[in-house]
């Protein structure tokens, strides 16, 4: 998975997971974005597009107000491996997988 080390889960949401994790010795975090390309949402089955504009935006926008993203991986999962319980992941199609190495933010 690109070199990073995923550690504990820090959070969860609707379409996946964030994880503390290692990526060339930096401290991250891991966000974990499972999607298929016929997703619930048929309004839009573009899903792979969807990803692939949002790790351009991550990666592309600097700011002090917005962690930084530093690397991201879009990877077809394999099939018999495990398979996320997300609600939105109902498909019998391909599952994917977006990870986007993101700044460690620590909240206080």
């Amino acid at each position: 998975q690109e070199g990073i080390t995923l550690l504990d889960p820090i959070g969860q949401g609707g379409f996946g997971v964030v994880y503390k994790g290692l990526w060339r010795n930096l401290k991250v975090a891991v966000k974990i974005v499972w999607f298929s390309e016929d997703s619930v949402s048929k309004k839009d089955s573009r899903a792979h597009s969807r990803a692939v504009i949002e790790a351009a935006v991550c990666t592309s926008v600097q700011h002090r107000c917005v962690v930084t993203t530093y690397h991201y991986a879009i990877a077809q999962c394999n099939k018999g491996g495990p398979v996320p319980t997300l609600r939105h992941i109902q498909s019998s199609g391909p599952l994917w997988r977006l990870s986007l190495v993101q700044e460690l933010c620590q909240a206080s």
